[in-house]
């Protein structure tokens, strides 16, 4: 009855596309019905999913075995598509699936005050996040570190309603559609007593943000479907991002990951899995079909997907074996592997799975952790209990400027709430307190943004109570940041104004800091970048710190491929002849960079008189760096005079 129900849905849905303009026998949105397509049998996706099981627990085992931390790949999506291949009757081994969930969240020494200070790993809005989706998909309860992931996130968010990421490894960690999608599905697998409606703040802004934003490539078509599915979205309203994600199948029944790359395993089984799950479109649809066949005809016999590395330059984690096949490409293979599979197994009725898109049930307990996470009950309160609590605890004597291993104090730990920063103050705190790493107060106010966007009263009251407003970090994941940098890169510009008046500084006259230009454009937020520049900030930031790889913006953003900030710093002067301490030019950059799908840089580059054959210190130039990374579209573009300009109307252009 439920199969009937979802096909009647489905046609309901070609009805209105056919309804808007949009006919359902139309090539733009029909694109394979006129195709003879291979059915995909359930046997042989029964053989593939039996092969690969083993293979890929053994892996996160091994992943465990050599490294520390858990991993987006292995450990994130690999243990949320066990989850769903055990929902969906698959023989996974339930011992192994559990003790993934529970190595994912467990604790170490002083564990807690890292996530007060937002540093408990790099590029968090990710990687927290599918430590939280993983875990919780495979049963895992909500307990203090799952809270203590939500507390850090809710006040990450961007005034936009977006999270950030600030890593570039695509596809799997280079997108704040990635990280706001998941972010949002992590707030809402982990409430905070009385934070409900403030969540729920958060969740909305964040939906509206994934309704207007542009995807650039398939990984964030999906993701931004994702978190709209999660968010609760209408099926009608998805209808034109639906619509925007079938324009993108293959000849081959494939997806790449941007219109420069082939079909591959990763992005075919991520969009096949949201078409089904989000979307609704059951398995007999014949894009569907397509799709599947396309992945059947590409696994390894050992159950695996090979999908190529984008890493380039710059080498990421470093390598070491999995025990999962392909090499140097074995981690993004893992989890085109694992993405592959959730679309192989997604009902045939175009259900959503629990484990995806519901909410998972808790199927294990586990005990008290009893490692120390190096706070005092007053720390505690201060970050969840009541302002009633807070103040009991005082008045009982509690030492409001107790600090945790790390330097974090009560008054650090309370910068997301007004009120009990205000009793704090009343009861002694220090002000001018900081941790290990620099932080203070101050800063953590101006980095944790409110849920409506409006005035962040925290910031304000330690400032009219003589904060140090100017105070930089010592060492961070994400830059030795100030007060006016993270109120800037959290989108909050009218404090970001205040602390300019007040003296913060623009650009990098400090070399222990790096510069607002320099952090705004490893953030990739051009907004952020333009403000800068509009109010004096040096466009090829100079000095710059002294441990640095010495590069410019410019020379970020061509290798980050943030082409609205590249073009921003060419048209206000940056030099495109700049070298860095390897005697690479920008251009070098662009022609080596991850391929995030567009060669706008590289004619922008190119049009303001960028050096083709300049030669780096290794001997390279920018068309043997292309060469070496086989990147045909660069080559082509380095190998002529005038190639044209890329026309960003094109598929996935930035």
């Amino acid at each position: 009855m439920f199969a009937g129900c979802a096909w009647a849905a489905w046609q309901l849905t070609l009805a209105i596309l056919s309804s808007s303009g949009h006919s359902a026998k139309s090539p733009a949105i029909v694109e394979y019905r006129s195709h003879e397509v291979l059915v995909s049998s359930t046997d042989s996706i029964n053989r593939v999913v039996a092969r690969a099981i083993p293979l890929l627990q053994q892996s996160a085992d091994t992943w465990f075995e050599k490294r520390s931390c858990g991993s987006c790949h292995h450990q994130g999506i690999g243990t949320l598509a066990m989850a769903m291949l055990q929902e969906r009757h698959h023989v996974v081994d339930t011992a192994r699936l559990r003790g993934q969930a529970e190595r994912s969240l467990r604790a170490t020494a002083n564990w807690q005050e890292r996530f007060i200070i937002h540093e408990p790993s790099i590029n968090q809005a990710i990687g927290q996040s599918y430590r939280v989706l993983g875990s919780v998909a495979a049963g895992h309860p909500n307990n203090a570190m799952t809270r203590a992931i939500a507390f850090m996130l809710a006040g990450e968010q961007h005034t936009s309603g977006k999270w950030v990421s600030y890593s570039r490894r695509p596809p799997l960690e280079d997108s704040e559609v990635t990280a706001t999608a998941l972010s949002l599905r992590a707030l809402r697998l982990t409430p905070l007593s009385g934070r409900e409606r403030e969540f729920a703040t958060r969740i909305a802004r964040a939906q509206k943000y994934l309704t207007a934003v542009r995807p650039v490539s398939t990984e964030e078509r999906v993701m931004q479907l994702l978190g709209l599915g999660w968010a609760g979205t209408p099926k009608q309203a998805l209808l034109p991002h639906v619509r925007a994600l079938l324009r993108e199948q293959r000849a081959d029944g494939g997806w790449a990951q941007v219109s420069t790359r082939a079909s591959d395993a990763y992005a075919t089984g991520q969009a096949l899995t949201v078409l089904q799950q989000v979307a609704g479109m059951p398995a007999s649809d014949a894009r569907i079909q397509k799709g599947r066949a396309y992945l059947l005809s590409t696994v390894k016999s050992d159950g695996s997907w090979h999908v190529p590395t984008t890493r380039t330059l710059q080498a990421g984690l470093p390598y070491f074996e999995s025990g999962f096949p392909h090499g140097k490409d074995q981690f993004i293979s893992y989890a085109g592997t694992v993405w592959a599979l959730m679309a192989l197994v997604s009902p045939d009725d175009g259900a959503p799975t629990r484990a995806l898109m519901g909410r998972p049930a808790r199927t294990f307990a586990v005990a008290n952790d009893t490692m120390p996470d190096g706070l005092t009950p007053l720390h505690r309160t201060a970050m969840f209990g009541t302002l009633a609590e807070l103040r009991v605890m005082i008045a009982n004597g509690a030492d409001v400027n107790a600090a945790s291993p790390g330097g974090v104090t009560p008054l650090m730990a309370a910068a997301h709430d007004s009120v009990k920063t205000h009793a704090l103050l009343d009861a002694g705190a220090n002000i001018t307190a900081a941790a290990r790493q620099g932080h203070t107060a101050l800063l953590l106010a101006t980095a944790y943004m409110r849920a409506d966007a409006g005035r962040n009263g925290v910031a304000a009251l330690l400032l009219a109570r003589g904060a140090w407003h100017d105070r930089p970090l010592t060492v961070s994941n994400a830059g030795r940041q100030t007060p006016f940098t993270q109120a800037l890169l959290r989108g909050d510009t009218l404090l970001a104004q205040q602390l300019l008046d007040r003296g913060a500084r623009i650009s990098a006259v400090d070399p222990r800091v790096e510069s607002p230009l320099m952090l705004a454009t490893w953030n990739g937020d051009s907004a952020a970048a333009s403000w800068l520049l509009r109010r004096g900030a040096a466009v090829d930031d100079l000095p710059r710190p002294a441990d640095s790889l010495q590069m410019t913006p410019l020379m970020i953003a061509s290798e980050d491929g943030v082409s609205g900030i590249a073009r921003l710093l060419i048209a206000r002067g940056a030099n495109v002849r700049a070298v860095d301490d390897q005697g690479r030019t920008a251009l070098h950059y662009a022609a080596g960079a991850p391929d995030r799908g567009t060669p706008v840089i590289l004619d922008a580059l190119l049009a303001a008189g960028a050096p083709r054959d300049a030669v780096s210190a290794r001997g390279e130039t920018a068309l043997s760096m292309a060469r070496q990374f086989g990147k045909v579209w660069a080559i082509e573009r380095l190998s002529v005079s005038n190639p044209g300009l890329w026309d960003e109307r094109t598929t996935f252009g930035r």
